[in-house]
């Protein structure tokens, strides 16, 4: 069975729990939506893994997969990747920061890779971010991948900014919560009432309406931070939609259409191009600053994205 047809599925169980209450269907679907999928580390992911300095801290009682590469004092690199990741996919970018004389650090968020199965949302991940963070205190730059882009503005946003780093590069990232909630609701065959319950669940379960969580309107206060958001215009998951509006609201940030990067951000000259904006504060030749302009977030219309499909 594929994707969309156990989406599809998933989207007439949670409409079957609705006829219990009209707020039942949107609980239904929310109890899916923060169940990480089961870890995949592929055997390169494994390796470079092993060759970490590893330890574990205790989150919410859950033990948290660290991994350190590079020098134990060396200015260090605070990452953060995308949902369904593992800290592995960072084999692409982290020998080269080290090499540079960085220090990377990364983690498994809850559920992923290495670290102990718990539900994830939004403000649950960030916090488990800030607490990684504030042991290891501020980093001098940060690298961040989809869902982990997303969350790294709110963890900016939550930390004091003497704990900000100099430059951070953005890849595939989200501009806002609402999005990917409305893809999610899409791919189950949701109405706008269904939607709307949906959205009363997230209220109850974080205590904040999705609207809270929006990645563009908490980077308008981090200008100091130089910025690079990098996202290719074919991207099938996350559509580049986001950067855009991301770039709009963000202070000053470069905007770099790496084409041919995809959602992974494996292609060699992009991977390249990101390493010489971190290391070397170089932004690509091809990248441009965005008039400002407070975009709203996704619309209803708006269903541009393959992530749950």
């Amino acid at each position: 069975m594929n994707r969309a047809i156990q989406l599809k599925a998933l989207g007439y169980w949670c409409k079957l729990n609705g006829l219990f209450g009209k707020d039942k269907v949107g609980e239904a679907a929310l109890r899916q939506f923060v169940k990480p999928p089961k870890p995949n580390i592929r055997p390169k992911q494994d390796q470079f893994l092993d060759l970490s300095r590893q330890s574990a801290v205790l989150f919410e009682g859950k033990k948290i997969a660290v991994y350190e590469w590079g020098d134990r004092d060396a200015p260090y690199i605070f990452s953060a990747y995308g949902w369904a990741y593992n800290a592995g996919r960072w084999r692409h970018f982290a020998p080269a920061l080290v090499e540079a004389g960085y220090r990377f650090v990364a983690l498994d968020y809850q559920g992923h890779g290495r670290s102990e199965y718990a539900e994830c949302d939004y403000p649950t991940m960030v916090r488990l971010l800030k607490q990684v963070l504030l042991q290891f205190g501020r980093p001098e730059l940060l690298l961040a991948h989809s869902f982990g882009a997303g969350l790294c503005m709110g963890l900016l946003s939550e930390v004091d900014q003497h704990l900000h780093p100099k430059r951070l590069a953005l890849l595939a990232g989200f501009s806002d919560v609402e999005y990917i909630f409305r893809q999610f609701a899409g791919a189950l065959g949701f109405s706008e009432s269904q939607y709307q319950s949906l959205a009363r669940a997230v209220e109850r379960r974080t205590g904040g309406t999705i609207e809270t969580y929006d990645p563009a309107r908490k980077s308008l206060a981090l200008g100091h931070i130089q910025a690079l958001i990098a996202h290719d215009p074919n991207d099938e998951v996350t559509a580049f939609s986001n950067a855009t509006r991301l770039a709009e609201h963000y202070p000053d940030a470069y905007l770099f259409e790496a084409i041919g990067a995809g959602h992974g951000f494996t292609e060699a000259s992009t991977s390249e191009a990101i390493l010489n904006w971190l290391i070397n504060a170089e932004a690509p030749p091809t990248a441009k600053r965005l008039e400002p302009r407070m975009s709203p977030p996704h619309s209803v219309q708006v269903v541009d994205s393959d992530y749950f499909k």
